[in-house]
């Protein structure tokens, strides 16, 4: 060993390295490649921005809706030339109301006692609507009137002093118009 040679295989320094095959790679995309990188952090702030956009969109939706009732309302009250057509047609109510004295299906409440309740039989938004009910229902005998209120016109039998009078004419109109109630006047 003097001749200038020393034992490499005992020092780990001095050993070449052996020599790899490298494969050769798949420079598009590499198996462990991720796209994106999501955590719970983005997953949470994106869901909480998610549900106030959707809050901010049904709020917006609401207050759309809100100005297009009030539209609606504008235009069923410009509409005063229709409801005088209608009124035109008087005398077939006239008859009809011959009729009712005639055959007194619904008792009024006494002068002298003031009619808290009435049958509530259905409301309309329109009131061209709301007079052809009043007419067919005036035909049938019934004595029926018009309260407005909260942008309908709700057509309404009978006045009566207390409930129980008001219960036994209640059964008949219920046969016929499922929705009806009894409301004081």
């Amino acid at each position: 060993m003097e001749n200038g040679t020393t034992q490499q295989e005992l020092f780990g320094e001095f050993k070449h390295p052996a020599k790899r095959r490298r494969r050769q790679a798949n420079t598009i995309l590499p198996k462990n490649y991720v796209l994106f990188n999501i955590t719970y952090e983005q997953i949470i702030f994106t869901s909480i921005a998610v549900i106030m956009l959707m809050v901010l969109l049904f709020s917006l939706g609401v207050e759309r809706g809100k100005r297009l009732d009030a539209v609606v309302l504008q235009q069923q009250d410009t509409f005063p030339q229709a409801v005088e057509i209608v009124a035109a047609k008087e005398p077939a109510v006239e008859e009809a109301v011959e009729v009712v004295e005639k055959k007194e299906v619904l008792p009024k409440a006494p002068n002298g006692v003031p009619a808290l309740y009435t049958v509530q039989v259905i409301a309309y938004r329109s009131k061209k609507l709301a007079q052809k009910e009043l007419v067919r229902l005036s035909k049938k005998g019934f004595t029926p009137f018009i309260i407005v209120g909260g942008g309908y016109y709700q057509i309404c039998i009978g006045e009566y002093k207390d409930k129980e009078t008001a219960k036994k004419d209640f059964g008949e109109l219920k046969k016929t118009y499922r929705d009806s109630f009894i409301r004081k006047r």
